[in-house]
């Protein structure tokens, strides 16, 4: 199969195409492919199996339950980054990874507020508006923490 054959029209900006075994990214020349893929529809052509997947960047300002804060993250490809303001109560830094809709990465306060904790992240993504991560506290006995954040 000749993957030249197929017109791939401005709609399918931050799709991918999945043919066999094979990611082709399907983004036009000013936007980067994620890694994540949200919802998949496929279809046959011929003897190949054709998935075509919504990929969904995280970057932007999350709301988070618990403690009720601010979550800024942004992603490259797979990497993200992020601050998590709680105000004068705790802030801390995160870099990590999403790989197909999982999060995992390491965090550490820093001193805009009085805790010095740190430690790992990990966590799922629900949907375009909706995360969920699970802090776990290395400086204090792997004590987890769980939230939910929306945009």
């Amino acid at each position: 199969m000749n993957i030249s054959n197929f017109r791939i029209k401005s709609a399918l900006i931050g799709l991918i195409l999945l043919v066999g075994n094979t990611a082709i990214p399907a983004v036009a020349s000013n936007s980067v492919p994620s890694t994540k893929l949200q919802e998949s529809k496929s279809k046959v052509v011929g003897n190949e199996r054709i998935l075509l997947a919504q990929s969904t960047d995280l970057t932007g300002k999350w709301f988070c339950n618990d403690p009720n804060s601010a979550l800024y993250i942004r992603q490259v490809n797979s990497e993200i980054w992020a601050v998590w303001d709680g105000g004068f109560t705790f802030t801390n830094t995160f870099f990590g990874s999403v790989v197909n809709g999982v999060i995992n990465g390491r965090w550490a306060d820093v001193p805009k507020a009085s805790f010095t904790n740190y430690g790992s992240v990990s966590g799922q993504v629900v949907s375009s508006n909706r995360i969920i991560l699970n802090f776990t506290f290395d400086s204090a006995g792997g004590q987890v923490n769980t939230s939910t954040c929306t945009r």
